[in-house]
């Protein structure tokens, strides 16, 4: 198993036996194929790949994974597929990163939202004072933004009725 044999598969699009591959280099929390699989989370179109990657940058816990599964949480190419992303992220220490994790806190698809609700609930304690209000702030305007669907909503179902 190595750092070329990845790349080839990859490369070669044979995404089926490089997610194989990736699975057990997380298994096994191979450090060494760290940078080899940034560099594909950063590039790559595929979600199922993608996911693969999240996931075996996470049980191999190194922290340079951080940034770039943040950066992928503010890609639009991973709009309503960021959940393994979040679930991913859940391994590491994401305080500095709240008001990413609030913006998918507030999305509509349901594996997203709660997966921020976990991180939020993991880092709650080490988020700077700063990065916490902005948060609060961030989650007050949404609700505002919710009792106005609500109120528009709730008209809707009196004209119907």
């Amino acid at each position: 198993m190595d750092v070329a044999l990845l790349k080839g598969l990859i490369d070669q699009l044979r995404f089926d036996e490089a997610i194989d591959l990736i699975e057990i280099i997380g298994e096994k929390k191979n450090g060494i194929f760290t940078t080899t699989l940034i560099e594909y989370l950063n590039k790559t179109d595929n979600t199922l790949l993608r996911n693969a990657i999240s996931i075996a940058l996470a049980d191999i816990g190194s922290s340079e994974a951080l940034v770039p599964l943040i950066n992928q949480l503010k890609d639009p190419k991973t709009k309503g597929k960021r959940g393994t992303i979040l679930y991913a992220l859940e391994s590491f220490d994401c305080s500095e990163y709240a008001e990413v994790i609030v913006e998918s806190l507030t999305s509509r698809y349901f594996e997203e939202s709660r997966h921020a609700y976990q991180i939020l609930e993991l880092i709650k304690d080490r988020m700077p004072s700063e990065v916490k209000l902005r948060c609060i702030s961030k989650v007050n305007e949404k609700l505002e933004e919710l009792e106005d669907e609500m109120e528009m909503l709730e008209e809707a179902l009196d004209f119907l009725k």
